[in-house]
């Protein structure tokens, strides 16, 4: 499989994850042996810089979802291979959210 077709398919394995509220699933596309992870998501002040808060971010609350139907969606997906192994993505991201009861609590 060649470095854009394993990227797409990464990008449609998060998409799918996203949209199904597979958050478990989110975990799995991680490097879980990485004992710093990042991430910057643009609702959230700052940087998530650990397995807890990435799975807080996730799930804020384990088993009650404030979100009844998300759906998360990539396009203009753009790839430079910079090493053998190594590729800089950049995409758009696009999200729809049906709320339950027409309210969120910021994740934090």
């Amino acid at each position: 499989m060649s470095t854009e077709a394993e990227i797409r398919a990464f990008f449609d394995q998060y998409e799918e994850c996203w949209s199904s509220r597979n958050y478990s699933g989110l975990g799995e596309l991680w490097d879980r042996d990485d004992p710093q992870p990042f991430y910057r998501p643009m609702e959230v002040d700052g940087y998530i810089d650990s397995w807890t808060g990435l799975e807080r971010y996730w799930e804020p609350r384990p088993g009650v979802s404030y979100v009844e139907a998300p759906c998360f969606c990539y396009k203009n997906l753009k790839l430079k291979l910079v090493a053998p192994d190594v590729a800089i993505a950049m995409s758009d991201f696009s999200w729809d959210l049906k709320l339950r009861g027409g309210g969120i609590t910021p994740v934090r």
